[in-house]
């Protein structure tokens, strides 16, 4: 397979899994607020952790490339940089956001088309997939899509702790 269609048949599977997120993360948001509805009188509130462990995000070659391109026009050093559009630079590459780096990279005119490479792109299907199967597991959304049984056993799970 050539390297053109490759590249092409990744951003595809890239378009559907950021359509396929969009879906499951209304999905949840609707499972989230039936759950909380129904739990919120059944369990004491628990302190929130004071601090979240973050998960560092290796990022690959070319998405590190595509962040020194874009930084070395939208640092708040630079004549059109601003801090605002910095700190977005950082949250993109942190999230493989290669829409907003697209989005970005055209704002600060930055040509990018070449390091939109078959490893960015795997690197974003890789954290969309995790991000849909995260939604999916989350009690809310096994509890709300589940049938009666799940439903009941997610339950007495949740009175116990």
């Amino acid at each position: 397979m050539d390297k053109k269609l490759k590249i092409q048949r990744l951003r595809a599977q890239y378009n559907f899994l950021k359509i396929d997120l969009q879906f499951h993360q209304e999905r949840f948001d609707e499972a989230l607020v039936e759950f909380h509805k129904y739990f919120s009188g059944k369990i004491e509130p628990q302190e929130k952790r004071s601090e979240e462990v973050k998960e560092e995000v290796q990022r690959e070659k070319s998405v590190d490339k595509i962040y020194k391109k874009i930084a070395t026009k939208a640092h708040p050093d630079k004549k059109n940089g601003s801090e605002e559009d910095f700190k977005k630079l950082k949250e993109m590459v942190d999230k493989v956001d290669l829409d907003g780096l697209k989005e970005m990279a055209n704002r600060y005119d930055v040509d990018i088309e070449k390091e939109m490479d078959e490893v960015a792109y795997q690197s974003s299907i890789k954290n969309l997939k995790e991000e849909i199967d995260r939604l999916q597991k989350t009690y809310a959304y096994e509890w709300f899509y589940g049938d009666d049984v799940m439903k009941a056993m997610i339950e007495q799970s949740i009175l116990k702790k």
